[in-house]
């Protein structure tokens, strides 16, 4: 953005919604470039202090917030993962990986009333790869993104006052825990699956009577006797675990502090 002459003003982050890498960057940068950061909700009293800084644009991506644009007579847009009006929702990247679909891209549009709804500016798809991490997809899709976004600031005026609405879509609830949970009755297939789709964002793990935040590990299926969940190896940071039809090598990984 700063290439085609966009100034950042300020950020806004709520700390408990966002990816603790994402709260590091905005916070890296923002002393790098004496940006002011705010770690509060967006709400109508931000407006004001926008207007009084000249802003001209607010944009967001994974905001949980509601931007009051009905009071806002400036421009507005969205970054969201996916091929909307596919995977409306909550941070879509980890289905993208648990379920892969084609609905996984980059979307900016218009900034809306309701969630991921607005007329879409320029979109992308992104195929997932066969053994796609957390960490490889979201930096494949940020990548993508800074590449939809330099197409688009080329001839913002113009995408903007010709966007395509959006149809009828479908909407992707955000992750529950006993979909990050790793059940080791499952078979290697299906919690390798989960493993990569939380990767650095941690999956959930009991064993040796204690709950594990799981950043990454390996699985292969081999028959064995051993009842599922059964410590088979531990040292320093891998251990090796029974499941329902072979192994689990967890090889990044650390006591759940919650």
């Amino acid at each position: 953005m700063e290439a085609h002459g966009i100034e950042f003003v300020e950020f806004f982050c709520k700390e408990k919604i966002a990816p603790t890498s994402t709260i590091h960057n905005l916070e890296r940068l923002s002393k790098n470039r004496n940006i002011a950061f705010t770690r509060q909700s967006f709400d109508k009293s931000m407006l004001q202090r926008l207007r009084d800084q000249n802003v001209k644009l607010i944009v967001t991506a994974g905001c949980s917030d509601k931007i009051p644009v009905e009071q806002w007579e400036h421009y507005a847009i969205n970054y969201h993962p996916s091929v909307l009006p596919k995977a409306r929702g909550p941070f879509p990247i980890y289905r993208h990986i648990l379920k892969p679909s084609d609905a996984c891209g980059i979307t900016i549009h218009e900034t809306t009333e309701e969630f991921d709804s607005g007329p879409i500016l320029i979109q992308e798809p992104l195929s997932v790869c066969e053994q796609e991490t957390f960490d490889s997809l979201n930096t494949r899709l940020q990548a993508l993104a800074v590449k939809l976004t330099t197409v688009l600031f080329s001839d913002f005026e113009t995408y903007y006052q010709n966007p395509q609405p959006q149809g009828e879509g479908d909407y992707w609830p955000h992750i529950k825990e006993e979909e990050y949970t790793l059940d080791w009755n499952d078979n290697v297939e299906k919690i390798d699956r989960v493993i990569r789709a939380l990767g650095s964002d941690q999956s959930v793990a009991t064993f040796t009577n204690k709950q594990w935040a799981i950043k990454s590990g390996v699985v292969w299926q081999e028959q064995h006797a051993l009842e599922p969940g059964t410590l088979v190896y531990m040292k320093d940071q891998s251990a090796i675990i029974a499941a329902k039809d072979g192994f689990v090598c967890l090889t990044d990984f650390e006591e759940d502090s919650d």
